[in-house]
C-alpha cells in the first residue's frame, strides 16, 4: 500500500467518526484537526472515498 493510500484510509476513518457525533461536542482542537485532514484528502486526490451512505454510523 502506498503512503498516500495509508493516509487516505486514516482520513476516511476520522471523517466517518466525526460524522457520527454531534459537532457541538467537538473541541476546537478536533475541529482544527478535521480541517487539516480534509486538506490531506484534496492533496492526495482520493476520489474513491466518500460521500458516506446514511447508515455508515450504524455499521461502526
Amino acid at each position: 500500500m502506498s503512503k498516500g493510500k495509508e493516509i487516505a484510509v486514516l482520513v476516511t476513518l476520522y471523517r466517518i467518526h466525526s460524522t457520527c457525533h454531534d459537532t457541538a461536542n467537538i473541541s476546537p482542537i478536533e475541529q482544527t484537526t478535521s480541517i487539516h485532514l480534509d486538506i490531506l484528502i484534496l492533496n492526495f486526490d482520493t476520489q474513491e472515498w466518500g460521500p458516506f451512505p446514511s447508515d455508515t454510523c450504524e455499521s461502526i
